[in-house]
């Protein structure tokens, strides 16, 4: 049997040529091809684990405040690889005229994964995000046994009904784990941060935490004595003024001060 290059020996080498290098594009094409397929399979399957999982699991957590029991309680468990774990408790429902509370418990996928702005963690919570809502200026904080909270005025509008409301984020010591949610008052009045602090401050688990470390820490906040309070966020200034030869470095052609 003749072999391929036996069967070329009679052809003119330009036509040879031409016919390898369209063997050479064509295969090419293929490798490409099965590269690019392999790329976005790879893209599919590592995009599939951020995608948040709902599990079939109640919440860790709930806030041992008589009176919440009245109300009716939603919870939701979800994992992700880049949301971590996010344990959720819901008091009541935004939509009606009552007081209603949502407690989102954070355990974020890696250390040095830290909560950001109040605004931005509270908006993604479900039922909240797909509610037009208004985030005010004035900033509290909140003192809990288990470390500092800050929260700031939220206005819900819930089917035409305007709630007033705080959104509140954690600040705690540890990176183990974070809280977030929003507390809204039905009759609408503003919701008083002091109670939003007792309530978070009756915060306990009643089964353990998926991180140890986060276990650890909540129950160590569980064991001090209960202590609530709320007051607005007082800015830091130095009450003599600007320092003037401070004032002369950043701007040397002011004129001077006397």
């Amino acid at each position: 049997m003749a072999s391929y290059f036996e069967s070329d020996r009679g052809r003119d080498p330009l036509t040879t040529a031409v016919s390898t290098v369209g063997i050479v594009i064509r295969y090419g094409f293929h490798l490409v091809g099965a590269l690019v397929l392999g790329l976005i399979g790879l893209g599919l399957f590592t995009l599939w684990g951020y995608w948040p999982t709902v599990r079939e699991q109640a919440p860790s957590f709930r806030l041992a405040d008589p009176g919440l029991e009245r109300l009716p309680v939603r919870a939701l468990v979800a994992e992700s690889r880049g949301l971590g774990r996010v344990e959720i408790r819901h008091y009541g429902q935004v939509h009606s005229r009552g007081q209603d509370i949502t407690v989102a418990l954070v355990l974020p996928p890696r250390p040095g994964f830290g909560a950001g702005s109040i605004a931005g963690e509270v908006r993604d919570l479900p039922d909240l995000r797909r509610l037009p809502t208004r985030f005010g200026s004035t900033h509290w904080d909140l003192e809990t046994r288990h470390g500092e909270v800050r929260a700031v005025d939220l206005a819900v509008n819930a089917d035409g009904l305007r709630k007033q409301c705080l959104a509140f984020l954690s600040r705690f010591d540890t990176a183990a784990f974070y809280i977030k949610g929003w507390y809204c008052e039905g009759d609408g009045s503003r919701p008083s941060p002091g109670h939003l602090a007792c309530l978070i401050d009756r915060l306990e688990l009643i089964r353990p935490l998926a991180a140890k470390d986060a276990d650890a820490a909540l129950r160590a906040g569980m064991t001090r004595p209960m202590r609530c309070s709320g007051s607005p966020v007082v800015q830091t200034s130095d009450p003599r003024g600007p320092n003037p030869s401070v004032a002369r470095k950043a701007n040397p052609y002011a004129p001077p001060r006397y």
